[in-house]
C-alpha cells in the first residue's frame, strides 16, 4: 500500500506529503515533500503525486514517542508551515491510498469542527475508487480537484 496527503491552501499552492507504513502499522510522514502552485499544469500535479507514492513504503521502523516532535518539526519546516493546526485550517485536503492498481481518494475534514488540533477525517462517502489507476490518469486529476474543490465546504457529519 502507498499514500500520500495533498493540501490545496490559500496561498495558492499544492503541498504533498508522502506518507510510509510503520513496522507498528500506522502511517507516518516522511520526506520528501513536493510543494507546487495551483495553477500549475496537470501533468506538473499528477507527476508530484506520483514520485510521492513512489517515494511511500512500508516496515519504517516505528519512531519513539520522544522522536516524534523533530519529525513533525522536520516535515512542517518542508511544507513552510509553523503548524498542522494553521494548514488544516488554511488548507482542503485529501488522501490518495494506492493498493494494486487501485487508487482510493478520501477528502478530508476537521475531525472536530473549529478543532484542528483533533486532525483529519475522511469523509468517506465522497471517495473516489479509480481502477486500473495508471490508464485513467485523466480521471486522477479530475477526482483530486474534485476532492480539493468540495471539502471547505463539505460540513456534513458521516
Amino acid at each position: 500500500m502507498k499514500s500520500c496527503i495533498i493540501y490545496k491552501t490559500l496561498n495558492k499552492e499544492y503541498k504533498i506529503v508522502t506518507q510510509s507504513k510503520t513496522t507498528a502499522g500506522y502511517l507516518l510522514a516522511v520526506p520528501p515533500v513536493f510543494i507546487v502552485p495551483t495553477n500549475c499544469l496537470d501533468e506538473t500535479l499528477l507527476s508530484s503525486v506520483m514520485m510521492a507514492l513512489n517515494n511511500s513504503t512500508s516496515g519504517v521502523k516505528a519512531p519513539d514517542r520522544t522522536e516524534f516532535p523533530s519529525i513533525q518539526k522536520q516535515i512542517l519546516s518542508e511544507l513552510k508551515e509553523k503548524s498542522f493546526s494553521k494548514l488544516y485550517l488554511g488548507s482542503t485536503s485529501c488522501e490518495i491510498r494506492v493498493e494494486n492498481n487501485n487508487m482510493t481518494i478520501y477528502p478530508n475534514r476537521l475531525m472536530t469542527e473549529g478543532e484542528p488540533k483533533n486532525g483529519l477525517v475522511w469523509i468517506r462517502d465522497r471517495r473516489s475508487l479509480i481502477e486500473e489507476y495508471p490508464l485513467n490518469q485523466n480521471t486522477i486529476i479530475l477526482k483530486i480537484h474534485e476532492a480539493l474543490d468540495e471539502t471547505r465546504f463539505t460540513h456534513h457529519h458521516e
